[in-house]
């Protein structure tokens, strides 16, 4: 499955600020205060969509918190500025030397290498401006990627709390007046703390809009969840999904590849729903699902 087209600049720096702001406001609802929750989430390190590492200071963080508590996620998009495109703080010539350091040690890590060049006694900006002048380069930057704790059980405290959904195979149906036999899917949304099902629904096709045709009526059947957790599909990691989750104040949250235990009561209801109901449909006259598409409620 493929993402959606790309968002543009100014999308992907309004769901960066977007992120830091819900680790915020996921605190202040612990009883955490607010002058407290942003030097916590200032300390922490954060990760853009290309996984970069970067932080942010706490004026900074309060500032993005008050706008998007003003004015929602549209508040979080950034302003033009006349000089965009252009490092004020690098002059042409540390551009080049810097190019050249790079471009002659390419599997050394950007990190390692301005700390060397520190010990020698350069004059350079900070390492995030470093950074920010690469990213317009194109150059081969790694970083290593963050480290996890262990996984362990869990329960939301409340309903509404968070949110699990996934895609499953369905049954196979026939077409009617042909041979052919139509593959579905099921998509299903479960609450974390009371393992109810707001909504869930057979497609013909695990994309992105039969994704979200499940989430608007799990939203207009029992509201808006604080959190939705996802695997690592196209149609939950599409910049589509992001937006609208963002949009509506829901924190977005995606599992590791190849933990599927961390979705255990969702994986556990799709047993449920194959050994039972899906089994008995070959035994129902007339079908207990259309050719094109069901629900469960």
């Amino acid at each position: 499955m493929k993402s959606d087209d790309p968002i543009d600049r100014s999308e992907r720096i309004a769901l960066r600020r977007f992120a830091c702001t819900s680790r915020v406001e996921e605190r202040v609802r612990q009883g955490v205060g607010l002058r407290h929750a942003l030097t916590q989430v200032a300390d922490s390190s954060h990760l853009d969509e290309q996984g970069r590492s970067f932080r942010v200071a706490v004026r900074t963080l309060e500032d993005w918190w008050y706008a998007w508590q003003k004015g929602g996620f549209a508040a979080l998009h950034p302003k033009s500025r006349r000089d965009r495109g252009r490092c004020r703080r690098l002059d042409s010539q540390q551009q080049r030397w810097i190019l050249e350091q790079i471009s002659a040690r390419p599997k050394v890590p950007v990190k390692v290498l301005y700390r060397g060049w520190k010990e020698q006694g350069r004059s350079l900006p900070p390492l995030n401006t470093i950074y920010r002048f690469l990213r317009n380069q194109d150059p081969a930057v790694s970083v290593a990627p963050p480290q996890s704790g262990p996984t362990k059980a869990f329960e939301a405290p409340q309903p509404n709390d968070l949110w699990m959904v996934d895609f499953s195979p369905g049954p196979f149906l026939k077409v009617p007046d042909s041979r052919k036999t139509l593959a579905t899917h099921l998509c299903l949304i479960i609450d974390d703390h009371s393992r109810l099902v707001p909504f869930a629904a057979y497609s013909a096709k695990a994309d992105t809009a039969a994704f979200h045709a499940v989430l608007k009526e799990a939203l207009k059947r029992r509201g808006i969840p604080y959190k939705l957790y996802t695997d690592q599909g196209g149609p939950f990691c599409c910049d589509h999904t992001k937006i609208v989750c963002a949009n509506l104040g829901i924190r977005l949250r995606h599992a590791r590849p190849y933990h599927a235990w961390s979705k255990g009561k969702v994986e556990r209801i799709f047993r449920t729903i194959q050994q039972d109901f899906e089994v008995s449909l070959p035994f129902s006259t007339p079908p207990l699902i259309p050719w094109k598409s069901s629900t469960l409620n």
